[in-house]
């Protein structure tokens, strides 16, 4: 079996007991979310109030993540892969 190694999912930098919450735009939070993965890549996470949130941008991604033909649906948490997204498009 190959070994495969995955890349660390990117994050803006936290503070302590914030997290990412400042680097939410007050001003256009709609906009500011749109220039984060300008930034930090189309998959990225951030840390608000303690909960760990992935954010996945752009349809295509997010088509490939509702593909009931690679993922097992769960109910009490994250989708399953069934193959690695970010490696098929080439983000490892």
């Amino acid at each position: 079996m190959a070994h495969e190694t995955l890349s660390e999912i990117a994050q803006p930098p936290a503070k302590p007991h914030l997290g990412n919450l400042l680097d939410i735009d007050r001003e256009g939070p709609v906009q500011g979310f749109a220039r984060l993965p300008q930034k930090y890549g189309p998959i990225y996470q951030l840390v608000l109030r303690g909960l760990r949130l992935i954010v996945v941008s752009g349809h295509q991604l997010v088509a490939k993540l509702c593909d009931e033909k690679r993922f097992d649906k769960s109910v009490a948490g994250a989708p399953v892969a069934k193959h690695d997204v970010r490696e098929a498009n080439g983000y490892c």
